[in-house]
């Protein structure tokens, strides 16, 4: 939450707290069934009702531990210098190369992950309201099995060198148009 409305001076004020966050997560202990589960254990005991009653299958399947692993992919940030007076960029994972890429306007330059997130994206330690700065908006974090998935099924296809080369050209070209075209 970076945002926040005061109802004695009915202004919004930017909130610039300190937030660091994990580039890998495991969503487990926030699901629904995670959470319902524990909930009867403490209330019934462990073996006192059957799983099978209270969870569905594919809540059973996404329990287990290796579903709910998250690797972070994205951050959009906010930069501003007054609450009326910001910007916003990205900071991306390429899937491919595994490396982070920032995305402010016409400017694509390499991100370092491990030297730069926490002076872009974690915000401020001493906060104060309004106070000029940058820190993560919104994350996105990608399934590490999607991840893998998608890279499988990359290398499971049977495309033409040639062909992949030629789409990967065209792709650069296009998008060269489109930012200069800006």
């Amino acid at each position: 939450k970076r945002f926040e409305f005061d109802f004695i001076t009915f202004k919004d004020n930017k909130l610039n707290d300190y937030l660091k966050f994990p580039l890998e997560i495991n969503f487990k202990k926030w699901t629904r069934a995670y959470i319902r589960l524990n909930e009867l254990e403490n209330e019934l005991g462990k073996n006192n009702f059957n799983y099978n009653d209270v969870i569905t299958e594919r809540e059973k399947e996404n329990l287990e531990l290796d579903k709910m692993d998250f690797e972070l992919t994205g951050i959009l940030v906010h930069s501003w210098v007054s609450l009326q007076n910001g910007h916003y960029y990205s900071i991306i994972k390429d899937q491919e190369d595994n490396k982070w890429y920032k995305f402010n306007d016409n400017n694509i330059t390499e991100f370092n992950i491990e030297k730069e997130l926490e002076k872009e994206c974690f915000g401020n330690i001493d906060s104060k309201k309004n106070q000029s700065g940058r820190g993560a908006y919104l994350l996105f974090y990608t399934r590490k099995e999607c991840v893998k998935k998608y890279k499988n099924f990359e290398n499971e296809l049977k495309i033409n060198e040639q062909i992949k080369k030629n789409v990967k050209e065209e792709n650069i070209q296009s998008m060269k148009i489109k930012t200069y075209n800006l």
